[in-house]
């Protein structure tokens, strides 16, 4: 099956013959056509993806998934509900939330606005959602994985030094303790929140969260399953067979799309005639999948 892309202009018709002209369309009628036809696809693509993922998220189960991920996420102390749109909330991770604290609305009492010494403030918040969360992943986890935990909390106080001067010190006891020589520096303190606290709830807590809360991570997996198993691919699919084949149909002298059909550019086959349906059909399922599919991975 052989097809190519003309250009057909009507040249004379007698006693109900037509005689018809076939000339190769310019080049930058053919990109220009291609382009417009692939401006359509995104446009529909992304209407379909919102529509798509609006039913998909005001679905009983999907709601109730995300009620199970907002309660563990609360429950573990290192998030926090945020004012959202329309009067609502939705949770964010603790250490974005106290940096845009002053931009926000807190949430609860300890999230007073008016706070008189910040670095007090945010260590103190943190330290309290540390335990919290060390205290919720003794309830949880494994006994091996929580042990892991204390030693990587451990690490996370004992390892950083401001000025080659560590934050955190043992005692003769073996204890844990902030060093004097910062902790009496009023300018220094804030370094424990970025240096220290930070780090931990960023790169350790969070992420040992998703890994070792028993179905945390599957509940979390739910929305990137339907994101690219259901809602991209409803989205795309429809997409293409909206513009690149139901047009045709309509337009069946030359088998035109929009583009197409906007600069008069049409399909012919071997016979030089336009492309019957099954010969149409089978384009398209080259097309579709040769082309659209495999772009998806080839860019």
């Amino acid at each position: 099956m052989s097809e190519d892309v003309y250009q057909v202009r009507e040249v004379n018709k007698s006693n109900d013959v037509v005689t018809v002209e076939y000339s190769r369309p310019k080049f930058w009628h053919r990109c220009m056509a291609n382009f417009v036809d692939f401006f359509l696809f995104a446009i529909l693509t992304f209407s379909l993806f919102l529509g798509t993922r609006g039913i998909v998220q005001s679905t009983p189960d999907y709601i109730s998934v995300q009620r199970q991920i907002e309660t563990i996420q609360l429950n573990s102390g290192l998030y926090k509900e945020s004012p959202s749109a329309e009067n609502s909330t939705k949770n964010v991770d603790l250490i974005y939330y106290l940096n845009t604290y002053k931009a926000n609305t807190p949430a609860g009492k300890e999230f007073d606005t008016e706070i008189t010494d910040e670095p007090q403030f945010l260590n103190g918040i943190c330290i309290k959602a540390i335990k919290i969360f060390i205290k919720y992943c003794g309830e949880n986890c494994s006994e091996a994985r929580y042990n892991d935990l204390l030693t990587y909390y451990d690490q996370a106080r004992l390892t950083p030094t401001l000025d080659g001067i560590h934050f955190f010190i043992e005692d003769d006891t073996g204890k844990i303790i902030p060093n004097e020589t910062l902790v009496s520096d009023a300018t220094k303190l804030k370094s424990f929140y970025t240096k220290v606290y930070t780090p931990f709830i960023e790169k350790k807590c969070i992420p040992f969260l998703t890994a070792n809360v028993p179905g945390y991570r599957d509940l979390t997996r739910v929305d990137f399953n339907l994101l690219v198993f259901l809602e991209l691919p409803v989205a795309y699919t429809l997409a293409a067979i909206l513009v690149y084949f139901v047009p045709p149909l309509f337009f069946r002298r030359g088998r035109k799309t929009l583009g197409k059909a906007l600069y008069h550019i049409g399909l012919i086959d071997t016979r030089l005639l336009s492309p019957t349906l099954p010969r149409y059909l089978a384009r398209f399922g080259i097309f579709f999948f040769g082309e659209l599919l495999l772009s998806v991975f080839t860019f």
